[in-house]
């Protein structure tokens, strides 16, 4: 017996056929992508929040030898100069597993970590951004093998939850109109942009999910042949 494990970490549609030689259940684990922080529109001084880390989610599946199975990996949110959107979501044959992308900060009001509507043995929460203050709000780490994403703690990311999760990206000096920072793949939130002189900022991406694929198999050198009779 060998065990194999396969790692989707190039974001996009992709189809997993199950191998006829497996030999019980397979495991599958998704990462959802992380939500980008909040940028700054032109002629508006002010700095932003982060958003929130994406969810994980992990089940134990018993599938079709031979089976063709449909694999997301959520792609990068890229932040704008205002709220961006939510990151994407990473999924496993459409609702066998799903881990939802993380939510994003409004103005400066952070996106809060959640587990809802992930689905799978086990969900976890990505970490909550964090609002600007003097520096810009830090984003979320994302979730992982091992639990929750960390919470971002004013202009620092929030730690990864383990296993494959990145940190969120930590928030930008207050000095001068900068763009927030990027989360960590996967799954990290992005930090708060800052406008301060001219221009606009953009908000930091949130970063790109991951979907894990183990199983068992029968590696023996012994094979049967099934005649008519």
């Amino acid at each position: 017996m060998a065990l194999t494990v396969e790692t989707f970490d190039s974001e996009g549609s992709f189809t997993w056929t199950c191998p006829y030689n497996i030999i019980g259940t397979v495991k599958v684990e998704c990462y959802g992508g992380g939500a980008p922080g909040s940028g700054v529109p032109d002629l508006l001084d002010y700095v932003y929040a982060g958003g929130s880390g994406g969810q994980y989610a992990v089940a134990e599946l018993t599938l079709s030898a031979g089976g063709s199975y449909s694999v997301i990996v959520g792609a990068t949110k890229n932040g704008i100069q205002g709220n961006g959107g939510h990151g994407n979501d990473s999924t496993f044959n459409a609702d066998f597993v799903v881990a939802k992308g993380g939510r994003r900060a409004i103005g400066n009001i952070p996106g809060l970590g959640e587990t809802t509507d992930g689905i799978g043995d086990t969900v976890y929460a990505g970490g909550d951004g964090a609002a600007g203050v003097v520096n810009t709000g830090g984003g979320g780490g994302g979730a992982g093998s091992t639990g929750d994403g960390g919470d971002a703690s004013g202009s620092t990311g929030g730690s990864a939850g383990g296993g494959s999760a990145g940190a969120g990206g930590n928030g930008v000096s207050g000095g001068v109109t900068t763009d927030g920072l990027q989360g960590n793949q996967a799954g990290g939130g992005g930090s708060g942009g800052v406008r301060v002189d001219s221009g606009g900022a953009y908000g930091g991406d949130g970063a790109r999910g991951l979907v894990i694929i183990s199983y068992t198999l029968n590696t023996s050198n012994h094979f049967f042949i099934l005649t008519q009779q």
